[in-house]
């Protein structure tokens, strides 16, 4: 089966009141065996105390976190179960008002397993951002991310995953 982004939803809390809890509301009830890939991005480090999609929590694998001052990403996987729903709910151990989220509903995944590699570059004050040097793969049927969050001194808060594929 190929791997094919399904669907992606994302929304940012810039210049909002701070919460400890965030919905992320997806265009449809994902499909069991499908994989959920969520991407947060922070100015603050963030306490994630749960992540509800589906009416539960226990299934969510931390893929990858990256905390520096002012730059802070979390990646979360979800292997999609009977009984889903549209919402994605996080909650925070602390009020957060400059976070951004992104989920993507993926078929065709290994349902364990999901991260080969991953690199992170810190380009804090650029117009260019890059990932650096990315290690050689191990597998030969990959779904490639590349993430940026970007912050303006305004508080405003924006991500993407691009819509492009990778070869």
């Amino acid at each position: 089966m190929a791997i094919t982004r399904v669907r992606q939803t994302n929304a940012g809390t810039s210049n909002k009141a701070a919460v400890t809890t965030w919905t992320l509301t997806l265009s449809g009830t994902p499909t069991a065996g499908n994989t959920l890939l969520l991407y947060i991005g922070s100015i603050n480090a963030l306490s994630i105390t749960s992540i509800v999609q589906g009416g539960s929590n226990s299934n969510w694998t931390s893929l990858y976190t990256s905390t520096n001052t002012n730059t802070n990403v979390y990646v979360y996987a979800l292997n999609v179960t009977a009984g889903s729903n549209t919402t994605v709910t996080l909650t925070l151990g602390s009020a957060n008002n400059q976070f951004y989220s992104i989920c993507e509903e993926i078929s065709g995944l290994a349902n364990t397993s999901w991260l080969d590699k991953s690199t992170n570059t810190i380009s804090a004050s650029t117009n260019t951002p890059t990932t650096g040097t990315t290690a050689t793969t191990t597998s030969s049927n990959e779904y490639w991310v590349n993430l940026y969050f970007y912050y303006s001194l305004d508080g405003d808060a924006q991500g993407s995953s691009p819509t492009n594929s990778y070869t």
